[in-house]
């Protein structure tokens, strides 16, 4: 409920700023899913256990949601429509998916190599931010 309220206020503020085309005879055809549908399919994909969209999709969107998503389209077809609702989705999870900070947070810790383990001694363009480091893997450059 919350995702097509926004979407609906999305493609209103949207066509509300668009320039008209000069361009004639281009097709702007409606999908059979709506923005909403796709961005709450992408939502809840998170908040499952699959950790594969397409057999997320597949078994379980298709195989159990039909009476929510009465229109629902291929996998081919959903993933052509995916890049779509890139903008939406992002404003959306920007504006009203975040939750307040209440003073802790969680962040990732997983290295980020700056370059190859050869080229550390030439490095330069890092060279006052990034740090040598030793995982698992072996030695690194990283932030």
């Amino acid at each position: 409920m919350e995702v097509d309220d926004f979407c609906i206020d999305f493609e209103a503020e949207i066509v509300r700023h668009l320039i008209e085309s000069k361009r004639e005879g281009s097709r702007l055809r409606n999908s059979q899913l709506s923005d909403s549908e796709i961005i709450s399919i992408l939502i809840l994909f998170h908040y499952g256990q699959f950790t594969n969209f397409k057999a997320f999709y597949t078994r379980y969107v298709c195989a159990h949601l039909n009476d929510l998503f009465p229109d629902l389209v291929s996998y081919q077809r959903f993933v052509a429509l995916k890049k779509k609702v890139a903008v939406p989705l992002m404003m959306f999870l920007k504006t009203r998916g975040l939750g307040k900070c209440r003073g802790i947070s969680f962040i990732d810790s997983t290295h980020l190599k700056v370059c190859h383990n050869r080229r550390i001694h030439q490095h330069k363009t890092f060279k006052k931010v990034a740090e040598r480091g030793f995982c698992s893997i072996g030695w690194f450059l990283w932030f």
